[in-house]
């Protein structure tokens, strides 16, 4: 019994004094850290709330400036308005419906309130990267791009230009504009968003210029035949659709000559032969109509003016007199149109006197 007490006694001692050997070891260990370490510490410690704060701003900061820095750099990327030879774009993404959709692209756009183009440029991006593949969307991006960096360009030079004074002059810049693209975009890619679109236009010109020429109906027959020929040998198979009535028109101009030549029952006889060969036979009857009711106002005016001047040349009418019967007249020609015919005659006798005065102050 003596024994047992002893024993426990004894590994009591031992277990307490293990326990202060510990607690003066981690006392020493603490008195052995650097007070300038555990100023340190304690300083992080105490700035960790505001330090999160503040790196959070300077985050927002930093999207920021990162937003801005990458429009300067855009702006100054030599890639970014140098569109020969891109190194950013491939063109197996671009087919004969893009600039369709290049177009439908500037449409939905252009009422962002975009500052700059580079911000609409980033509006595009964005767009095409959710549509597309990475891949894709960037190589549309960038055709894209360059497309309407020419096409701006483009559009400058035809405000300094103006209207074209002739057909001749309007095919140099139709021209002017092919060479521009094929140096601005490539060949490649000119011809993937324009295709045969340039040469359309060129065929259109020139046929509109054999129309509004002097010639003769024959003579013009000849060279339109020869310019098919010519579109087809450049691969057009065929003209753009026309209506009837803008085949109409385009028969009329290849007649004009033809028709001022002619007496006028010859003329409205070739005018109703063009009609039959256009429209049905319903629309000629209507046109007709309306042919006759030109005619006969034609006739009342010209009743008209020369009943004004007898009335107006007459002594014996006072002027109140005057304008009853000029007023009587119209009633009796044109019906319900009294007045407005009265308003166009004002004005055209206006404009009459107007040209008389300005004819003499530039004799003088």
């Amino acid at each position: 019994m003596n024994k047992l007490y002893i024993s426990a006694v004894a590994c009591a001692i031992i277990i307490i004094s293990g326990f202060f050997y510990v607690s003066g070891t981690n006392q020493g260990n603490k008195e052995n850290i650097p007070s300038k370490q555990i100023a340190v510490n304690n300083t992080q410690e105490s700035s960790k709330t505001v330090s999160y704060h503040k790196s959070s701003n300077e985050a927002q900061n930093r999207s920021v400036s990162n937003k801005e820095s990458e429009n300067r750099a855009l702006a100054s990327n030599n890639d970014f308005n140098n569109t020969k030879g891109s190194r950013n774009r491939t063109l197996k993404y671009v087919n004969g419906t893009t600039l369709q959709m290049f177009k439908a692209l500037e449409v939905k756009f252009k009422d962002k309130k975009e500052k700059t183009i580079y911000d609409h440029f980033e509006n595009v991006r964005n767009y095409l990267l959710e549509q597309y593949p990475r891949e894709k969307a960037l190589s549309l991006f960038y055709s894209y791009k360059d497309y309407l960096n020419c096409k701006m360009e483009v559009y400058k030079k035809q405000q300094r230009w103006g209207h074209p004074s002739s057909p001749e002059e309007a095919l140099q810049r139709l021209q002017w504009i092919q060479d521009y693209r094929n140096e601005r975009l490539g060949e490649e890619l000119t011809e993937k968003l324009y295709g045969k679109k340039m040469q359309k236009k060129e065929y259109s010109v020139k046929k509109s210029a054999i129309l509004k020429s002097d010639e003769l109906a024959q003579e013009k027959k000849r060279k339109l035949r020869d310019l098919r020929r010519e579109m087809r040998k450049e691969g057009i198979k065929q003209e753009e659709h026309q209506d009837n009535y803008q085949g109409y028109q385009q028969k009329l101009k290849l007649y004009d000559k033809d028709l001022e030549q002619m007496s006028e029952e010859e003329r409205n006889q070739k005018i109703k032969e063009i009609r039959k060969e256009t429209f049905s036979r319903e629309v000629v009857e209507k046109m007709e109509k309306i042919d006759q009711k030109k005619r006969q106002y034609k006739k009342n005016v010209k009743k008209y003016r020369d009943k004004r001047k007898k009335i107006n040349n007459n002594p014996d009418l006072s002027k109140e007199k005057k304008q009853e019967k000029l007023q009587e007249m119209r009633k009796r020609l044109f019906g319900d149109n009294a007045e407005g015919f009265k308003r166009r005659e004002n004005k055209r006798k206006a404009l009459q006197k107007l040209r008389i005065k300005n004819s003499s102050v530039n004799k003088n």
